[in-house]
């Protein structure tokens, strides 16, 4: 089974990484919107750790033009968004890479006081993990922990 982890590039990712980075693939999906600090904060992670992240972008191009285009945006009842910009193109990724036959172990790092948003995959190649919340590590304690590593955070 292949280790996979969701990389965000914020504050709880940081901390889940820091935690442990033994992956097979840290992924990173860019909509092509982040802020500008998000993609800073990249280069200064894998700099200071020599952590590796891989950066995918998909097929639809920039998150705000394809809305635009589509004459819709997101709201909190319809979050297509997630999907279309970031899993969808994470599990391509990964199922062009290691075949069909593989199986995923797909590391989701929202923090304790967030367990209220875990789900287990819609896929049965896939198992959804979310170790913060399985370690009790709420928003400060990844903050705590970014900061006792010598880092600063998000």
């Amino acid at each position: 089974m292949i280790k996979v982890a969701n990389f965000g590039g914020g504050v709880n990712s940081t901390a889940a990484l820091l935690m442990t980075a033994e992956y097979d693939e840290i992924l990173f999906a860019d909509t092509g919107e982040e802020w500008p600090e998000t993609y800073a904060f990249i280069d200064y992670f894998e700099e200071k750790t020599g952590i590796k992240i891989t950066r995918l972008k998909g097929p639809k191009g920039n998150i705000y033009d394809y809305y635009w285009k589509q004459k819709a945006y997101p709201t909190p009842t319809m979050r297509d968004c997630t999907n279309k910009f970031k899993i969808s193109v994470m599990r391509k990724y990964l199922r062009t890479k290691y075949g069909k036959k593989e199986k995923f172990e797909r590391n989701i790092f929202i923090d304790y006081g967030e367990a209220h948003r875990m789900r287990d995959s819609d896929r049965k190649y896939e198992i959804n993990r979310y170790p913060l919340v399985e370690a009790k590590i709420d928003r400060q304690g990844c903050i705590d922990l970014i900061t006792s590593k010598g880092l600063k955070p998000p």
